[in-house]
């Protein structure tokens, strides 16, 4: 009241904060007592309340007051309160009995005690109410002697009647000395017993049977704590009775398969074993604390049992259960691709009389029933049990991702696996789904090779059966032949019938011009050649389509000669619309596997009235008629009209020639016209050129030969040669503006020249034998300078 000047500022914002600081210490000294005082309450173990440290009202108040308190930042960033960080003490005066104030003994400290002395009551309930591990024991009776002292508690605060003043710790340490004496009994008492079942558990033998092992556990149950003996004793009993089981599994799977469903449950109770999770054992701890150690100590323990007493049955389960796991996973991708790519939202169209079987259209029962979500034990829903359930975790196979696509390769393995000797489990209804799917998809490509290879149907018949095939294909499942090769070979015998078409056509329009009837050929001109070129460009949108195919299947290294004809024929045609011919692949087609030799051999050709042999006549033809042109371009009459490195060499020629489809027993009508009056000029052409070029090469070698001799012993010889030289040399000459000419190689006709101008030098060497003696008499006779034998300097 008495502020002096300070009545004149406006406070009350500061003030207003003191006040609710004030408040809150008030209340937070309140909750505090009271905390302090029920921390020593043994009121655990009662019906409805929990002994579990994370689920204790009052030691869950006390660390919440601790953390207010707190003047340091915690972990997860939380600082104390402003309202009580700088207070200290935490409570406010008292009055002692004789009328003194005295300071607060409510400190920071003496809550951290209170939670240690809480801890250490419920963990001691929990001791007295549950059958817990010896070791659990003695660490309460341990921590009993260590316990912290708490302050006795104010007579009176803030309205509240608060009896007594003696010391909470005085007071639990009075309530709890009877029962602390009954449990180090329990914890020490029977280490006699534990200790001898502990030493003979290793090498006794009677501890490795049933009967030995309920005796043992018979007594080990009667004692007031749990030893890790028993947990040992109760996990070993269980894994016999397992490898039993297991044993009677593996005798039956030889005669026939089991369901996979007895092998998981086989699996299931071996990874349970092994990793201390059996029902025996949860029923013993399913209310104790979970102990780390302990769990590693009896999983090592099982794990060391699992390879004596299961050395068969392990090993088999685990191997049968990774096998039939891979498949179950296996054929649940390729059925849920299959779902993906609506295999199952109808069904697939049967061709009438063809298909024995239907393909289903309902995917296994396994397949759309939901995954049931695995039991927990109690044991593991233990607030301190975070660490073993990682473990589960990390045991749980990894789901594989669907297929993108579904191979009948891939189907027909694991129908095989299915039916092999090594896998024992047995999937009957996916087995019955996969190998609906695998025979239809079997028969469905077996009527395609039919089709295709079929001698009763025409070209024209098989591309409509193969277009009403495609339709039935099952779906989402790849196989051979592919839903693109089909496409491919459509293409095919479409373009083969469209040639057929043409090929006829043109065939009656040259028959008719041949007889001087009127026909839309003599538009194209009068002379032969005209009409067939003029012809054969109406119908040259199919001969682009398929201009690979226009040499025989045979002959795969084409020479470039005949493909640089073939193109320069190909780009001549100006048709409408060939632009947008798009050309088929040749390649592509032997890759699709695709029965080429027959569907365009020479049977087939036959059978069909020969449109592609025509096709390849014509195109041989006018390749014949564009090579000639070369020729006459190159003739010196033409002035070299093209360069020397597309000069046409008899090579060149030679390769045409052997590209032509005409044979002796190839005849067709019209084949006259087409091309057997071209080839026999155009052979007759190659084989003089031919002739000439190798009588040529024969007497240049021969005379090169002769030259190596004794030319003056063989003069007589040598001027035979040179006779022969000159006279190949007169064919040359002769044949200098004919197309023979034009083949003829120009380093022969270069090297015949040379070779006369030497042989004829050496000839008149010869009327001088003085340059052919060794004699010196004959060559002194030559001083004088009236000498006939002497060789004029003008020689």
């Amino acid at each position: 009241e008495n502020m002096g000047h300070l009545r004149f500022i406006d406070l009350s914002p500061w003030t207003s904060k003191l006040e609710n600081k004030l408040r809150r210490a008030r209340h937070f000294e309140v909750e505090a007592w009271s905390a302090i005082k029920a921390c020593t309450q043994l009121d655990g173990g009662k019906p409805g309340i929990s002994t579990n440290p994370c689920q204790d009202q009052c030691l869950l108040l006390l660390r919440r007051l601790k953390k207010e308190a707190a003047t340091i930042v915690y972990g997860d960033g939380a600082t104390g309160n402003r309202s009580i960080t700088n207070l200290n003490p935490l409570g406010s005066q008292s009055i002692s009995p004789q009328g003194v104030p005295t300071r607060s003994s409510l400190t920071r400290a003496v809550i951290d005690n209170a939670i240690v002395t809480r801890a250490w009551v419920v963990d001691f309930i929990h001791a007295k109410t549950v059958r817990e591990r010896a070791s659990f024991v003695e660490d309460v009776i341990r921590r009993y002697v260590t316990l912290p002292q708490l302050p006795a508690l104010p007579i009176a605060f803030a309205g509240i009647e608060l009896h007594g003043v003696v010391s909470p710790s005085s007071v639990l340490a009075q309530n709890t000395k009877d029962s602390i004496t009954i449990l180090s009994a329990n914890a020490y008492s029977y280490n006699h017993i534990i200790g001898n079942f502990a030493s003979r558990l290793p090498n006794d033998f009677s501890l490795r049977n049933k009967s030995g092992i309920s005796v043992a556990l018979g007594e080990l149950k009667k004692l007031p704590i749990l030893s890790v003996i028993e947990e040992k004793l109760i996990i070993r009993e269980e894994l016999i009775d397992w490898n039993d089981e297991a044993l009677q599994m593996i005798g039956v799977s030889a005669t026939y398969k089991c369901p996979f469903s007895s092998i998981e449950s086989l699996h299931t109770k071996l990874m349970n074993i092994l990793h201390g999770k059996t029902e025996g054992r949860e029923q013993n701890i399913q209310n104790i604390r979970y102990n780390e150690a302990i769990e590693k100590e009896v999983i090592s323990f099982v794990a060391e049992d699992e390879e004596t007493i299961c050395p068969i049955s392990g090993p088999w389960v685990r191997s049968q259960y990774k096998m039939g796991n891979d498949w179950k996973i296996n054929s649940s991708s390729i059925i849920e691709c299959l779902l993906c790519c609506g295999f199952f939202s109808k069904p697939s169209p049967a061709i009438a009389g063809e298909f024995s079987t239907s393909v289903l259209v309902d995917p296994p029962l396994q397949q759309r029933r939901p995954p049931t979500p695995p039991t927990k034990h109690k044991y593991e829903e233990h607030s301190l049990c975070q660490t073993h359930q990682q473990m589960q975790q990390q045991q749980q196979p990894r789901q594989q991702s669907a297929p993108t696509k579904v191979t009948l390769e891939s189907i027909s393995k694991l129908l095989e696996i299915h039916d092999g000797s090594e896998l024992a489990s047995s999937y009957p209804e996916e087995y019955k789904f996969l190998n609906n799917i695998k025979q239809n998809a079997l028969e469905w490509s077996s009527r395609v090779k039919q089709i295709v290879s079929s001698e009763s149907l025409s070209i024209a018949e098989r591309g409509d059966k193969l277009v009403e095939i495609l339709a039935q294909k099952p779906v989402g499942v790849e196989m051979q032949p592919t839903l693109d090769d089909i496409k491919l070979w459509c293409r095919v015998y479409s373009w083969l019938n469209n040639l057929n078409q043409g090929m006829d056509s043109l065939m009656d329009q040259l028959a008719m011009w041949k007889d001087g009837s009127m026909s839309s050929a003599s538009c194209f001109g009068n002379s032969e050649r005209e009409v067939l070129v003029g012809l054969t460009s109406v119908h040259m949108a199919s001969i682009v389509e398929g201009q690979e195919f226009l040499t025989p299947v045979s002959k795969n290294n084409i020479p470039r000669i005949v493909s640089e004809l073939k193109d320069e024929i190909l780009r001549d045609f100006d048709t409408i619309g060939k632009k947008d011919v798009q050309v088929i692949s040749k390649k592509d087609v032997l890759e699709s596997k695709f029965p080429l030799d027959v569907t365009i051999g020479s049977d087939e050709d036959r059978r069909m009235e020969a449109p592609l042999f025509i096709c390849r006549c014509l195109v041989w033809r006018l390749m014949c008629d564009r090579f000639m042109c070369r020729i006459e371009q190159y003739l010196p009459t033409k002035n070299g009209g093209l360069s020397s490195s597309k000069k046409p060499t008899l090579k060149d020629a030679k390769a045409i020639l052997s590209f032509c489809p005409v044979t002796v027993d190839s005849f067709f009508p019209l084949s006259d016209i087409i091309v057997l009056k071209v080839k026999k000029s155009f052979q007759q052409m190659v084989e003089d050129a031919e002739a000439l070029q190798a009588r040529a090469s024969q007497t240049l070698g021969d005379c090169t030969n002769l030259l190596q001799t004794n030319c003056f012993l063989r003069k007589d010889d040598i001027c035979r040669s040179l006779q022969l030289l000159k006279n190949i040399q007169v064919d040359f000459v002769r044949h200098e503006n004919s197309t023979i000419g034009a083949l003829l190689n120009i380093d022969t006709k270069v090297g015949l020249s040379r070779k006369v101008t030497s042989v004829e030098w050496l000839v008149k060497c010869f009327s001088y034998p003085a340059l052919f003696t060794e004699n010196t008499a004959v060559i002194s006779s030559l001083d004088s300078e009236q000498d006939p034998n002497k060789i004029p300097f003008c020689q």
